[in-house]
Order: structure tokens, then sequence, then C-alpha cells
């Protein structure tokens, strides 16, 4: 609503980089994982999709600290 562009630009390059990475992944346990990574903890999903495990969720979560798009609350 500002009209500041430059910043809606960088947002928008945020957003579509995290977009990106939930259609990476068809197994909605990593929906689920962003959810846990940004504070809330919302259980695995339920079948057909098998939960992570915690070897998955950290590597996961490693990625999404690479990326630096959302803040960490686990």
């Amino acid at each position: 609503h500002s009209g500041d562009i430059h910043e809606a630009s960088r947002l928008q390059a945020e957003i579509n980089v995290l977009t990106h990475l939930m259609v990476s992944y068809e197994n909605w346990s990593y929906r689920k994982a962003i959810m846990k990574y940004i504070g809330y903890d919302c259980g695995s999903a339920r079948l057909p999709f098998a939960p992570l495990t915690e070897a998955e969720y950290t590597e996961f979560a490693a990625k999404l600290d690479a990326m630096g798009v959302l803040k960490r609350c686990d």
C-alpha cells in the first residue's frame, strides 16, 4: 500500500523461495515440518504420508536455516 516496490520485490522473492521449497517435496510431512520450524508443532501428517524421522527433520531444518527466509522457533 505504501508503494515501496523494492521492498515488495524483496518480500516476493522470499515467498517464491519458500513456495518452491514447499512444492519440491510431495510428502505433506515437510509442510508440517515448516510449521514446527516456525514454532507451531502440528504433529505429523496422516497417512499415506509417513512422518519425518528426526534425522530428516534436522536435515530439512538445516536447509531452512540456510535459506534464511523463516525465523526458527522450534
